[in-house]
C-alpha cells in the first residue's frame, strides 16, 4: 500500500486574491493619488527642449512626489500639456473607483468622444502665429498639441 491519500482534491470555487478586481481598483487609485501629488510640484522647463534651448534643471528636486514624481510631472505636462495634464490621474482614479464598485464598463462610452475633443483642445492653443508666446503655446498644448498644430498649420 502506498502512503498517498486516495481522496479526491477539493475544487476551489473562488478566485485567488491576486485576481480580484478590488485589488486592481485599489492600485489604480494609489497610482492616481501619487500622480496627483506629483502634479502639485513644479515642472522643469521641458518646453525649452522643443525649441532647442538649454533646458536647465529639467527634473526639479522640490517635487512632493520625489524624483519619480518629478519625472512623472514632466512627462504628463510634456505629453498632455498644461490644459490636460490632470486628466490622466483623474481617469485612473475613475477607473479604480469603477473596479472597486464592480462597474468597470461605466466609462467605456465616454472615452471615444473624449479623444478627439482632447486632440482639438490641445492643438487649438498651440497654433503657430497665435497671440501667445511660443513657450506658452507649447506649455498649454504639450508635444502632441504642438505637433498637431504644426501639421495642420503647414498646408493651410
Amino acid at each position: 500500500m502506498s502512503g498517498r491519500n486516495q481522496k479526491k482534491a477539493k475544487k476551489k470555487t473562488g478566485r485567488a486574491w491576486y485576481e480580484s478586481a478590488w485589488l486592481s481598483g485599489l492600485l489604480l487609485l494609489a497610482v492616481a493619488l501619487y500622480m496627483g501629488l506629483s502634479l502639485t510640484g513644479p515642472a522643469g522647463p521641458w518646453w525649452r527642449v522643443l525649441s532647442g534651448e538649454a533646458a536647465g534643471d529639467l527634473i526639479p528636486a522640490a517635487n512632493p512626489g520625489g524624483p519619480v514624481g518629478s519625472v512623472m510631472n514632466v512627462a504628463l505636462h510634456g505629453v498632455f500639456g498644461g490644459l490636460w495634464c490632470w486628466t490622466f490621474p483623474l481617469l485612473l482614479a475613475a477607473l479604480g473607483a469603477g473596479f472597486l464598485a464592480g462597474r468597470q464598463a461605466a466609462l467605456r462610452p465616454l472615452v471615444p468622444p473624449a479623444v478627439p475633443f482632447w486632440l482639438v483642445t490641445s492643438a487649438w492653443p498651440a497654433q503657430p502665429g497665435g497671440p501667445a508666446s511660443a513657450a506658452d503655446r507649447v506649455r498649454r498644448g504639450g508635444v502632441i498639441g504642438v505637433s498637431l498644430a504644426r501639421g495642420f498649420h503647414g498646408p493651410f
